[in-house]
């Protein structure tokens, strides 16, 4: 209950779920569209900022990157099994396309 609550006082605006500590899911308003947001924060002065590292996608995009996850796992899949070492998996628009590479860390 401890972690909750810590998690709720650094929630970022339209945070819904985080990935890590830093990387987060939100979605926001932006130009009056809502937007899902896959983004780096980073703390500054004891508050959460958007870091330039992310990607955001409109509705559109993000319906399209949904209709492709079972191809997206079958990818990681291929690329977890030393089979490849990036697979490409589709273009979601606005020059934004889905690939699967293996982390190079």
């Amino acid at each position: 209950q401890q972690q909750q609550q810590q998690q709720a006082e650094d929630a970022v605006d339209g945070e819904v779920c985080r990935l890590s500590n830093a990387k987060r899911v939100a979605v926001q308003v932006y130009r009056g569209a809502p937007t899902i947001s896959f983004r780096e924060y980073y703390q500054k002065d004891g508050q959460w900022l958007p870091g330039k590292k992310g990607v955001n996608l409109n509705a559109e995009q993000f319906e399209n990157l949904r209709e492709k996850i079972a191809d997206v796992e079958i990818k990681i899949d291929i690329v977890a099994a030393g089979n490849s070492e990036s697979e490409a998996v589709c273009e979601i628009g606005g020059n934004k396309r889905v690939t699967v590479s293996k982390y190079q860390g």
